[in-house]
């Protein structure tokens, strides 16, 4: 007969419907179904005790005599869980005999599943009750849940995860968002709580934001569900960072540690020892999780030695309050954010926010140092990678190096990270870190060095957001300093930075002389990076005065000095301007080259300046080639790039292409072109790199659409993507707004016949209407056009109102 079991009333309501989990169940049920001892591991709150209750409910069938579940977390005292399991099993003690001898004969016959929930705080019990009980009664098994695995011979262990998370996208549609195993348990238990509530378009931004602040921790979930009605849920999401504070509603009938968040945090914390409380307090000021070395340089300290610190994490993994991701170096431990938020506040109760903060920062300050060093050699992309992963952590060290008024650590780590700002295209950003350092009143005034290394990145990253105003200042304060302390690296930095701001303004001679005067400056300096910057930035204004042989050899003879220096970053600018030079030699296999392989090394280090500038360099090229959808689609695209992330053309590269693109308009006629235009402006940056870096057809052959010969047949089939020459010929057409009637009529065939080829044309290219057909065909040069003459390259600048009265 099967054994009925009373849950406990404290565990009814959560398990009145488990939510999400579907694979899990399966895949933990076959497990279960293979053993007899498995432990569902994992963080207070987690959900293990629905998963072990879900288990049962599923696999019940399977025990002739069923299951029974008994519930430890209220018990303290670890003499009375063998009472606990008789009492539930409804075992009575006989006159004379132990209660274990009774317990075991009254199992031993039957074949049963026995759940031991929330045992973390009774191992030293319920381990050894395990291993006596399977060692006796051959049709038992045993489910077990715990913060840690029970640590015996014969144990399978399950670590129950958060529940999965909705995509972080800004727009989030209610059906994408109910794609999450966080989001279905939110909405269901927030319709429990107030009927008739669905996720609409209009609340799932806020229900995203809910779900991926609480990581997908069920309990929190729940308890943030039972909010809904009486607070709003934009404002249930804004305060999730006191996530703590918000989530006190729960089930009057459950424990007091599931009543609350809190109270299941604080649970789990009393049952760490004095050490590993330490250890996972010190570790709440990292962000984004950190590295065993940042673990340990910031939570070793008097009362901890360095040595200890793996174990404690160790310890701490085990009891799932962290988790591990990773191998290796690139291994990171984490804590769930309200787990971070608890261990937060017991920092701060141990007096110890401000000296673990100082480790931290200190620490970050020497990561910030390799980050310079490392961006600046042939792994940029290696450290770009590495500096991302501890980004955050870098964010947190700027911000209380602000709120303890650490100038100087400050201004150093804004200013080593500027190549990282800028590769990163966060120039807003960097500017703003920097500034507010350089700016900050009620702080004594840095170490001269320190204000002339943020003045530098201050004004780069300006310049690369357009802001040349704000960069001029900046960079004239830097001068000055460097003239008054008479430092050549200063002041070799500040001029030509300062020509750069005159070169972007189109003031091309005065550009000239201040990088001249800034190269003599840097030899004496003898600062490599200084040298090769100024060096190769005389050569930029020459080309765009017409100089281009000069330019040539200027460039060949300071290219050497990146070479030797090892900037990824910068040589991969370079690329752009020997491609354009190679461009008005006349060599446009080069000059293709050369973009390309700028291209390739920016889209390595997604640096999306250096992206756009090789697109439009592209551009350019294509216009040379009468390729002239090609060139608005590369053009397009790139400016999409520039709007994304706020760094506008600059005035000088914006008036050297505008001409070119406007041949290209020319050319095309005014429909053709938009539809070129949207076509560029609708592509990913990947598809536009792509694009970019498909060889073009040969000027002579493009509009050759019928050769006469095979192999010409053959070839501009494999070039137009296996299509016929018919369906070349109406995907011009439609590239030119014909309607199919309109390109029947014109090709003298039936109109169905006409919907057919193109079915099979959209088919052949994967594409999905008429739009993309289009745009395809302009793109890969289809649509012909007037052969006119090569577009000079160095057409003079459109009149802007502005005047170079040096040119």
């Amino acid at each position: 007969m099967t054994e009925q079991v009373v849950l406990p009333a404290h565990a009814s309501l959560p398990l009145t419907r488990f939510i999400g989990r579907q694979r899990e169940r399966t895949a933990v049920a076959r497990l279960l179904g293979k053993t007899r001892l498995l432990t569902l591991t994992g963080a207070g709150g987690s959900g293990k005790t629905r998963l072990a209750l879900a288990l049962v409910e599923r696999t019940a069938e399977n025990y002739a005599d069923g299951a029974a579940v008994i519930e430890l977390a209220a018990l303290t005292d670890p003499t009375r869980v063998l009472g606990a399991v008789a009492a539930t099993l409804g075992v009575r003690e006989q006159p004379g005999i132990p209660l274990p001898e009774t317990l075991l004969a009254a199992l031993r016959p039957r074949t049963t599943l026995l759940v031991l929930d929330n045992c973390e705080h009774l191992l030293e019990a319920t381990a050894p009750l395990a291993v006596r009980l399977l060692a006796a009664c051959p049709g038992l098994t045993v489910l077990a849940t715990s913060r840690e695995a029970l640590g015996v011979a014969g144990e399978v262990t399950w670590r129950v995860p958060p529940l999965s998370l909705p995509d972080n996208t800004g727009d989030v549609t209610p059906a994408d968002l109910l794609a999450s195993e966080a989001a279905q348990l939110f909405a269901d238990r927030a319709g429990a709580r107030q009927p008739g509530f669905v996720v609409t378009r209009e609340n799932a931004a806020a229900v995203a934001t809910i779900c991926r602040q609480l990581d997908g921790m069920p309990l929190a979930l729940e308890l943030a569900a039972a909010r809904v009605g009486a607070i709003p849920l934009d404002a249930i999401a804004a305060r999730l960072d006191d996530a703590l504070g918000l989530l006190t509603a729960g089930n009057r009938a459950a424990l007091p540690r599931q009543q609350t968040l809190r109270g299941t945090l604080a649970w789990s914390h009393a049952l760490l020892n004095e050490t590993e409380q330490i250890v996972l307090r010190r570790l709440s000021v990292f962000v984004g999780g950190c590295t065993l070395p940042a673990a340990t340089a910031v939570c070793a300290s008097n009362d901890i030695a360095e040595r200890d610190v793996p174990e404690q994490l160790a310890r701490l993994v085990e009891q799932s309050l962290l988790t591990l991701d990773g191998e290796g170096d690139d291994a990171r431990y984490r804590a769930l954010e309200t787990v971070r938020q608890f261990a937060a506040e017991r920092l701060d109760e141990a007096g110890e926010t401000a000296a673990t903060c100082e480790r931290h920062a200190a620490y970050f300050l020497t990561v910030a140092i390799a980050g310079k060093e490392g961006l600046a050699g042939l792994d940029t992309g290696v450290w770009l990678t590495w500096l991302d992963a501890e980004f955050a952590n870098l964010r947190a060290a700027l911000a209380w190096s602000r709120t303890a008024h650490a100038v100087e650590r400050g201004l150093r780590i804004a200013a080593l990270l500027w190549r990282f700002w800028y590769l990163r295209s966060l120039f807003t950003e960097g500017v703003g870190w920097l500034s507010g350092f350089l700016d900050a009143p009620d702080a004594s005034q840095p170490p001269q060095q320190a204000r002339l290394d943020a003045l530098f990145a201050a004004g780069r990253l300006s310049i690369f957001a357009g802001k040349y105003d704000a960069a001029q200042n900046l960079l004239e304060e830097m001068l000055a300093l460097g003239r008054l302390h008479a430092q050549p690296l200063a002041i070799a930095s500040a001029l030509t930075l300062l020509g750069t701001i005159a070169f972007e303004k189109q003031a091309f001679r005065e550009a000239r002389a201040l990088y001249i005067e800034a190269v003599g400056h840097a030899r004496a300096s003898g600062d490599g990076y200084a040298l090769a910057l100024a060096a190769n930035s005389v050569a930029k204004p020459m080309i765009l005065l017409g100089e281009i042989e000069q330019a040539a050899e200027i460039f060949a003879e300071s290219l050497p000095l990146y070479h030797a220096i090892g900037d990824t970053a910068d040589l991969s600018r370079v690329s752009l301007w020997l491609g354009i030079i190679a461009m008005e030699q006349g060599d446009r296999v080069r000059a293709r080259a050369l973009f390309i392989e700028g291209l390739e090394a920016h889209r390595r280090m997604y640096t999306f300046v250096g992206i756009a500038e090789c697109l439009e360099g592209l551009a350019a090229l294509a216009v040379r080639e009468k390729s002239w959808g090609r060139a608005l689609v590369l053009a397009s695209a790139a400016d999409t790039i520039r709007a994304t992330i706020g760094s506008p053309c600059p005035p000088y590269w914006r008036d050297w292409l505008a001409p070119r693109l406007d041949t290209a308009r020319l050319a095309l006629g005014v429909s053709v072109s938009a539809t070129a235009w949207a076509v560029g402006t609708a592509m990913t940056m990947d598809e536009a790199c792509t694009q970019a870096m498909a060889e073009p057809l040969p000027v002579g052959a493009r509009n050759d659409l019928r050769s006469s010969t095979v192999a010409g047949r053959r070839a501009a089939k494999q070039w137009y993507g296996g299509l016929t020459a018919r369906e070349r010929e109406i995907a011009t057409l439609v590239a030119g707004n014909r309607s199919n009637r309109e390109i029947a009529a014109a090709l003298f065939v039936a109109e169905k016949t006409v919907e057919t080829h193109i079915g099979h044309t959209l088919r052949k290219l994967s594409f999905t209407g008429r739009t993309q057909l289009a745009g395809w065909a302009i793109a890969v040069g289809l649509v012909a056009t007037p052969d006119t003459s090569d577009t000079p390259l160095l057409t003079a600048p459109r009149d802007t109102g502005q005047r170079d009265g040096m040119v």
